[in-house]
């Protein structure tokens, strides 16, 4: 029986076959391995609803679409750069496997044959991690506790890209390093090598995985230096058997500037380091709490781990702190190789701490799993998330401008085009090689490329026009595509140029072509349409969108078990609208999107933002109500900062005034003359509003002095000392106290006849 505490690398049988056998785990209770199986069964179901989302990822158009190119003539990809820098072709022959497969399966099955593919890899990778964890000793608990981990970890990026093969890869690497490194099943390592350096980039993760595993085996005291640098360089020749050859590996330095977030003047989601304050979600907070966690636990028992799968974790690691989009590698090899540590640590507690530890681990997998399997099902997991679609619902992908790319195609709108980097997949996809792309979608654009976008994307109201006749100047655009985000300035000066026609827009971008050029006949074939779809002014529309938001506004939170769609393509016509000021567009499409909403507005990440946008829809109607609504829904969650909340003030004491609620006004008013951020302005008017609702509640004292208040916020008012000689002499019968203020209410330049007569009878009748 092998004593505690051995390593896996442990002398007899297992050294001579090349294989580490285990430690046999310490016996699960019934109900622990029940509870534990039915955690693992419902993290499993949680991993294929994660698979099995609509296609997202924008770069897969990329993919798909050099993935034609290949087909069609795969050597002639080797000189079709795009206009960017030649080092795309080494992208293109380093990804070849992956292009090829995306865009056979896609022009086969659609996107089914996509997420089919994704599912695979998924799915492959977190079995082989879990069996690879069985097969190293850990028991039922803690592969549960380490899936809901992993699982948490990794969805963040389970998206259509080569990267997910290259976890699979990883993974497999792990399981024959640990299971058969030191015998002949070693060289299955040569042929997985061949394949990953054909399919993406993180090829070089095996030799140094290797390389981890065979330092921790010297430090271990097993030295096989001859047969390790053999194996390294069988890896290192694997690895240049491909259309990229050694230049495969000429890459890396530029691999290395992307997991650094340093290879583009821009910030990148999935380059952003794991501990970074950007768009934190439950994934980034899981990894956070946990990644740490699990290094501490596989260095306290790396005697039963070995030191080279200790070494081994750690490259996941380190790359996971520095870039977020390997979380999802550390994840899988969190599962892989975190349980057999949680088993050794837990067996060196007291059995009556042990089992109780063990059984709340469960237990934690197991709820967790029943939250989020329900979260999928109904979409409140992904809505939270900010993510579009729902489990199995997948029809075309979700690429941003997709649907202006088809535009380009199907009215053959010829370029130069200008776009930002994010529509370039689509443009790709959907027009082959006919465009090119002013910037690359692979982030590869030239600097001065670069420069003009971030010029653009910096600019103004006031600057953009002069960015924008430079860049045309200097390139020539017959063409543009915008969003609705990144550059709003631009978005509104090409919308409002008369030199530029709008011939498309949908819920995600809009097409304009310029007059003066090649594209006449799109401009003569679908301008008419577009400004036809635009909305009118519609008193009745305002009435109705102030009688939804009331609804919503007082509608109660739905269950958490209820389905939720959310309204993508209303809240994105909605922005479109925002961004050039079509208040009657924005009236038109958040009309729509709170009579469609049924509760899943509560829990989108966008709802503050939403109700701000249909603040201003409405902030020249007369619908108060709504109005006062939305900006106490604004108030009660946080106003982001002071200017923003002092506004938000002033909204609602104007719609208590509009409405005459006198006890509100009141509550209103004294709230806004005690804002830090309110000026002598703000208060004056805030003790104005003051004094109007105690007069009209029959408090005259208290109006008296809310109006000596506002008195000596602005002294230069005079229609404040109007106000308070009127208050003194007609609702107090304290004439000879008036004059005074009727006398500076003249003198300060006030005009009225009455208050000029009154004057002369107190004149007459002092002493």
């Amino acid at each position: 029986m092998r004593r505690r505490g051995a390593g896996l690398l442990a002398t007899g049988r297992g050294q001579a076959s090349g294989r580490t056998d285990p430690p046999v785990p310490q016996p699960e209770t019934p109900l622990l391995a029940w509870l534990a199986a039915a955690a693992i069964a419902l993290w499993f179901l949680a991993t294929l609803f994660l698979s099995l989302l609509p296609v997202s990822d924008a770069d897969m158009g990329f993919h798909i679409a050099w993935g034609r190119v290949l087909l069609a003539d795969f050597g002639g990809a080797r000189t079709l750069t795009l206009g960017q820098y030649p080092s795309i072709v080494v992208y293109a022959y380093s990804y070849w496997l992956y292009q090829v497969a995306a865009a056979t399966l896609y022009g086969a099955f659609g996107s089914w044959g996509l997420v089919v593919l994704r599912a695979a890899l998924v799915l492959g990778a977190l079995v082989l991690a879990f069996l690879l964890a069985g097969r190293l000793g850990a028991p039922l608990w803690a592969r549960a506790l380490l899936l809901a981990f992993g699982v948490l970890v990794g969805q963040e990026r389970f998206v259509d890209r080569p990267d997910l093969f290259s976890t699979f890869a990883w993974i497999a690497a792990l399981w024959i390093l640990m299971r058969h490194r030191h015998g002949r099943g070693v060289w299955a390592l040569v042929p997985l090598q061949i394949v990953w350096a054909n399919t993406h980039l993180f090829f070089s993760l095996l030799p140094a995985a290797y390389v981890a595993l065979a330092a921790g085996d010297f430090i271990d005291g097993r030295r096989e230096l001859r047969r390790a640098v053999f194996v390294l360089a069988m890896l290192v020749a694997a690895s240049c058997i491909g259309p990229a050859g050694p230049g495969a590996w000429s890459s890396l330095r530029l691999l290395a500037g992307f997991a650094t977030d340093r290879a583009v003047p821009v910030q990148i989601e999935e380059l952003v380091g794991s501990y970074a304050n950007y768009k934190n979600f439950l994934s980034v907070w899981v990894y956070r709490l946990g990644m740490p966690l699990c290094v501490l636990a596989a260095v306290a028992a790396r005697r039963r781990l070995g030191t080279g799968a200790v070494l081994a974790l750690l490259i996941p690691a380190i790359l996971s702190i520095l870039a977020r989009r390997t979380m999802t590698l550390f994840a899988m090899s969190a599962v892989a190789l975190v349980p057999p540590a949680l088993e050794a640590i837990s067996a060196r507690l007291p059995r009556r701490a042990m089992r109780p530890a063990r059984l709340a681990a469960v237990a934690a997998s197991l709820t967790a799993a029943l939250v989020v399997v329900a979260g999928l099902a109904n979409g409140r997991l992904l809505l939270a998330q900010d993510r579009v679609g729902r489990v199995a619902q997948i029809g075309d992908p979700y690429f941003p401008g997709l649907g202006a790319a088809r535009f380009l195609r199907d009215a053959s709108v010829g370029g130069p085009i200008f776009h930002n980097p994010i529509v370039a997949p689509a443009i790709l996809l959907e027009n082959g090689m006919r465009l090119t792309p002013f910037l690359d979608a692979r982030w590869l654009g030239t600097d001065e490329a670069f420069a003009v976008y971030g010029r653009l994307v910096r600019a103004d109201d006031a600057a953009v026009g002069a960015a924008w006749r430079e860049a045309e100047r200097a390139h020539g655009f017959e063409a543009v595509i915008l969003d609705f985000y990144e550059m709003p300035a631009l978005l509104r000066h090409v919308h409002g140029d008369p030199a530029w026609a709008t011939v498309f827009a949908d819920e995600t971008a809009a097409v304009f072509c310029r007059r003066a050029g090649p594209n006449a006949r799109a401009i003569e074939a679908h301008e008419a349409r577009v400004a036809a779809a635009r909305s009118l002014p519609d008193p009745e529309r305002e009435s109705a969108l102030g009688r939804e938001v009331l609804r919503v506004l007082e509608s109660a939170k739905p269950s958490p078990l209820a389905a939720l769609d959310f309204p993508w393509e209303s809240f994105r016509r909605g922005n479109f609208a925002l961004q050039v000021r079509d208040r009657d567009g924005a009236q038109a499409a958040y009309l729509d999107l709170f009579r469609r909403e049924r509760g899943s507005l509560s829990v989108s990440p966008h709802r503050e933002d939403i109700v701000k946008n249909t603040l201003w829809c409405l902030g020249e109607s007369g619908e108060w109500e709504a109005r006062a609504g939305l900006a106490s829904a604004l108030l009660e969650e946080g106003a982001p900062d002071p200017k923003s909340r002092l506004s938000l003030r002033i909204e609602r004491v104007r719609a208590m005034l509009a409405l005459e609620r006198m006890p509100e006004l009141e509550r209103e008013a004294l709230a806004l003359a005690a804002d830090p951020a309110a000026g002598p302005d703000n208060r004056w008017w805030a003790w104005t509003s003051v004094a109007r609702a105690r007069e009209a509640t029959g408090r005259a004292a208290a109006a008296l002095e809310a109006l000596r208040a506002a008195s000596r916020e602005r002294p230069d008012a005079a229609e404040t000392h109007r106000a308070i000689g009127l208050m003194l002499d007609l609702r107090l019968s304290r004439g000879p106290e008036a004059l005074p203020e009727y006398e500076t209410f003249l003198r300060l330049g006030g005009a009225d006849p009455w208050v000029e007569n009154r004057v002369h009878e107190l004149r007459g009748a002092a002493p």
